[in-house]
């Protein structure tokens, strides 16, 4: 859906624009119209349209001070298309330098209006594409940086990344964070649901809201008030085994606050927890287990060296009577070391962190810990032999079935990941190595692949095909077809009947 608004100081020709096209069909709302240009500024600021069809000549504010003023005072541009006359050229060409594109000559055409804003819509569509197509990346970029900073503690640049990222002045200003731990029936897609919901109701629009894999998502910025913060962190109430709010001295205990959260903190579902004290050791104890070591010798495919250790740090907790809660957190150091790891190497370790979870709202026992481990170190090795067979993946087409089978869905790498058990990136390199093309390229190219097929089979209206194929936008559909095949969606339609 787009919205347009129409400015021109003679009525007639605004009310023409409202019924020479039948808006509804080219799937746009007219959000209003002004007579003048300082009118139509403040309602233009405040509607906030996609496109904004402008007269150059007006009373209070003229074509060319109204596009000025929107460009530099507006977070969110409007795309213009300014109506003129012959004589009015010149200011056509100042309008041009402020990012008019577009313009119509006067007296209006009603097929070349028409024209004209099909193509801009196309233009935001992509517009709208490639935001998401940034946003997408900067998230990427958010999870490897704090992935770093709390899995793997974080060096001198990670650590200037997160305040950068966070965007807070120095490395010791007060934090926030809100940790919720989800349940183990969200699936992917709920997770990147419940992960929306949170973005549109922060407490301070510059925090960060990062899923870092461990069925957790951290949200954290500069330091809010605890009553902000409780309100927020109710919105996980009904999805969250726990949620822990906490407020720290800088970026240094932010990491040694998730740490000790996520290996020694939990709740039962819906509970929220307010973190005061910690060990700022974030989770040492007096045992020294030290689970790395253990995660080192399945990569080596030394899993009865591994199992061994296991059981010995297992012999100590039992002689030393190690609490429940050093147990757990031995348990929960043994998934992040795992985790870490498999980041580094392509491994998807969702499904064996989800079934561990589960375990976690028993009573744990020596033994029933001890296996569960045990547990662990058998699926992480048969994940790390897995991962030795990557290209056999890759060569049976496993992830390229999955987009042909999928393609009309709003698919994302992560859908293609949780499906085959390997990680986003590792997936992206596959179809680069076996296409040749990026994966959103690659996705277009069978999305238009499909719909050639339907305008050539069927009499389905050329929108409803862009819909059956996986497109939001029918405009950015249409775009992507003739960057594809070299013809507009209704040209290729005509040209494929008269060949058959």
């Amino acid at each position: 859906m787009f919205t347009i608004f129409f400015a021109d100081d003679e009525p007639f020709v605004l009310e023409g624009l409202k019924i020479m096209i039948n808006w509804a069909e080219l799937d746009i709302e007219v959000a209003g119209c002004a007579e003048d240009g300082v009118t139509a500024y403040e309602m233009i600021k405040k509607l906030e349209p996609d496109i904004v069809v402008s007269d150059i000549c007006m009373s209070g504010m003229d074509g060319c001070e109204l596009i000025e003023k929107c460009m530099t005072e507006m977070k969110k541009k409007p795309k213009f298309v300014i109506l003129s006359g012959y004589s009015e050229f010149e200011y056509v060409k100042k309008t041009m330098r402020y990012g008019a594109k577009h313009y119509l000559l006067k007296p209006l055409d009603t097929e070349e209006i028409r024209k004209t804003i099909e193509e801009v819509c196309g233009e935001i569509a992509e517009d709208r594409e490639r935001e998401e197509d940034n946003q997408r990346l900067l998230r990427c970029v958010e999870e490897e940086v704090f992935r770093k900073l709390f899995l793997c503690g974080g060096d001198e640049e990670t650590v200037e990344r997160a305040r950068f990222l966070l965007s807070v002045p120095s490395d010791d200003t007060p934090l926030s964070m809100v940790m919720f731990r989800i349940n183990a029936h969200m699936s992917l897609r709920d997770i990147d649901g419940f992960i929306d919901e949170l973005r549109s109701r922060l407490p301070d629009e510059n925090m960060l809201v990062v899923y870092l894999g461990l069925r957790t998502v951290s949200v954290m910025g500069a330091k809010q008030k605890p009553a902000a913060l409780r309100r927020f962190a109710a919105a996980g109430v009904n999805c969250c085994d726990s949620i822990n709010i906490c407020s720290v001295s800088g970026i240094d205990e932010l990491k040694k606050a998730h740490r000790y959260i996520i290996t020694h903190v939990y709740g039962s579902a819906g509970e929220i927890k307010v973190i005061e004290n910690f060990d700022k050791t974030a989770g040492g104890s007096s045992i020294d287990l030290n689970t790395d070591r253990v995660v080192n010798m399945l990569l080596k495919n030394d899993i009865k060296n591994a199992e061994s250790a296991v059981r010995h740090d297992f012999e100590i907790m039992r002689e030393q009577k190690a609490s429940n809660g050093i147990v757990r957190g031995y348990i929960s150091s043994l998934l992040l070391a795992m985790y870490r790891i498999s980041n580094e190497i392509g491994i998807n370790l969702e499904e064996i962190y989800n079934e561990a979870v589960t375990q976690f709202g028993k009573a744990l026992s020596y033994d029933i810990s001890e296996l569960m481990c045990i547990d662990l170190l058998s699926n992480f090795a048969d994940s790390v032999t897995n991962v030795n067979v990557t290209d056999d993946i890759a060569s049976s087409k496993t992830i390229i079935e999955y987009i042909e089978e999928h393609y009309a869905e709003q698919l994302t790498l992560n859908d293609i990941s949780n499906a085959v058990y390997i990680q986003p990136a590792t997936v992206s390199k596959i179809i680069k190595k076996r296409t040749g093309m990026k994966f959103n390229d690659y996705l277009a190219y069978v999305r238009i692949k499909h719909a050639q097929l339907l305008m050539t089979n069927t009499n389905k209206k050329i929108t409803q095909i862009a819909a059956d194929v996986g497109y939001s936008y029918y405009y950015y559909f249409a775009n992507r077809f003739k960057s594809v095949t070299g013809f507009s969606p209704s040209d290729y339609r005509r040209k494929a009947l008269k060949k058959g």
